[in-house]
């Protein structure tokens, strides 16, 4: 399994959307391979055909549903078409097929988090932890938790170890520049921020960064 649903903290705009068409449902009486709607429907995802692969993991599931990674990747997809509800509700049957695979437990971290549901995002990124210890992703998520309950130092020490865990991986920086903003160390912020759009190339968050530079460097 891959996990796909990231936690972008503190950009962390995510555009909830409705599909426009409705999700066909599975057939009443599948038959066929589950492996082979869980492989279209993995091909969907990748089309970005979201309702499709909707269709087809619902597909899979009803022909086996003790598929664990056909609720996971139903999952994915409903994350990616803003059907958070519908997610939470997925991974959690994937993690009771399968309750130590950290992909599952992280996304389902995602989940809350986006759900405001703060304490139990970082129990699923602390428990997925516990199984990939330097995993440089999850690090960073379970900063972003921190840092949105103003628990500047504990969060510091997730983005340290994210970057630790995966030195090139630009997002701890941006962590770094808005705690050290919040906690007024403005020079580090600046720091931070420039090693961040070093490392980066997501145009919307290099905006953000660059937009935050010229605020703590009072520039217009």
């Amino acid at each position: 399994m891959r996990k796909t649903a990231k936690l972008l903290w503190p950009a962390i705009v995510i555009t909830l959307f409705i599909l426009l068409s409705a999700c066909a449902s599975a057939p009443q009486t599948p038959s066929g391979d589950a492996n082979g709607h869980l492989e279209a429907g993995r091909q969907a995802i990748d089309a970005g055909d979201y309702s499709r692969a909707i269709q087809e993991f619902q597909t899979a599931i009803a022909i086996n549903p003790d598929l664990a990674e056909a609720h996971f990747r139903l999952g994915n997809a409903y994350v990616e078409s803003g059907r958070i509800g519908d997610a939470e509700s997925a991974y959690k049957r994937a993690l009771a097929l399968n309750p130590n695979d950290p992909d599952i437990l992280s996304n389902l971290g995602v989940v809350y988090y986006n759900q405001d549901r703060l304490d139990e995002a970082a129990q699923q990124f602390q428990a997925a932890l516990k199984i990939v210890p330097d995993d440089a992703e999850i690090h960073y998520n379970l900063g972003g938790v921190f840092a949105r309950q103003s628990r500047w130092s504990d969060a510091l020490a997730e983005f340290e170890k994210a970057k630790s865990a995966k030195p090139d991986m630009a997002e701890p920086y941006l962590g770094f520049g808005h705690v050290y903003r919040e906690l007024g160390r403005t020079q580090e912020a600046i720091q931070a921020l420039e090693k961040f759009l070093e490392l980066s190339k997501d145009p919307q968050w290099k905006a953000q960064a660059e937009q935050t530079l010229k605020e703590l460097r009072g520039t217009p």
